[in-house]
């Protein structure tokens, strides 16, 4: 029975669930490491204005979780469908006893659970919901039809995992990307901490740029027992919120310099680490 051993890794916990059925045993933790999780950094392009930095357990896509199912001739294919669409798959995923990955809303919060089957009996569609504590049992949600489309968004994301040979993005390549991203993010933190703006823009700033490295990040290094980094992190962490929670209705983040030296830091640590795995390719 798979459960969360960290925290904010119900998506990967549900890979782990999907990957029992190809008789492969791993956590979530598991994932995170064989994939290099703690060395990789994204920069994503919202809108033309908007800008967005994803680390950490937030990385969840066919691209991040093909890093680690590679390995084992696999692939995460994913499709984006409507909610009639999905009962339509759900029922034949169910017929060939496959698993899938999706979310449901419900009480205004968003659930990452794996789809189990599709019950003719009592015409249900079962979920497994990831828990936070290991239990001898899985945790089902049993869904009838109109239940369940009241708990799917319009457009659905949905995936399950193939078997594969192909590897198109490697975990080198994936780590040369984060580092530009890091060298993008460098400059985009130095530029805001320098700018008066609203509290609503603060506020949106948290979880668009600053939550990446002061909350995933900083979550990656403690997985990674890299202790000197993370409390680096945490206290930043505390001094970044100290300055969000201003009540004046515009306002700067004085941490330019914190911030700076933090990034680098983690670049330097991403750095070393693909000096030694290009070495070992070498050999």
């Amino acid at each position: 029975m798979k459960y969360m051993t960290f925290r904010g890794s119900h998506v990967y916990t549900c890979i782990a669930i999907l990957l029992e059925d190809f008789k492969i045993n791993k956590f979530d933790k598991d994932i995170a490491l064989e994939m290099r999780m703690p060395y990789l950094f994204m920069r994503q392009e919202m809108s033309k204005t908007k800008i967005a930095y994803t680390a950490g357990t937030r990385l969840q896509s066919k691209i991040w979780f093909d890093l680690f199912l590679n390995h084992y001739d696999l692939e995460f294919i994913e499709e984006h469908i409507t909610k009639l669409q999905t009962l339509t798959m759900l029922q034949n995923l169910s017929k060939f006893k496959r698993k899938a990955l999706l979310s449901l809303h419900m009480d205004d919060k968003q659930y990452a659970v794996v789809f189990s089957h599709h019950d003719l009996m009592t015409d249900t569609y079962i979920f497994i919901m990831p828990e936070q504590i290991e239990s001898p049992n899985y945790r089902y949600i049993e869904l009838h039809e109109e239940n369940l489309l009241n708990y799917l968004a319009d457009h659905v994301h949905i995936g399950f995992i193939n078997p594969t040979k192909d590897k198109t993005y490697t975990i080198v390549d994936a780590i040369k990307d984060s580092l530009k991203a890091l060298d993008d993010y460098l400059n985009y933190v130095t530029e805001w901490c320098d700018t008066k703006r609203t509290k609503h823009r603060q506020i949106e700033g948290y979880d668009m740029v600053f939550r990446a490295l002061i909350v995933d990040v900083r979550r990656m290094m403690k997985l990674k027992g890299e202790d000197k980094l993370h409390d680096q992190l945490n206290r930043l962490s505390h001094a970044y919120v100290k300055y969000l929670r201003s009540r004046e209705e515009r306002f700067v983040i004085p941490l330019k310099n914190e911030f700076r030296e933090a990034i680098l830091s983690y670049r330097a640590f991403i750095e070393d680490y693909l000096k030694h795995i290009e070495h070992s390719l070498k050999y």
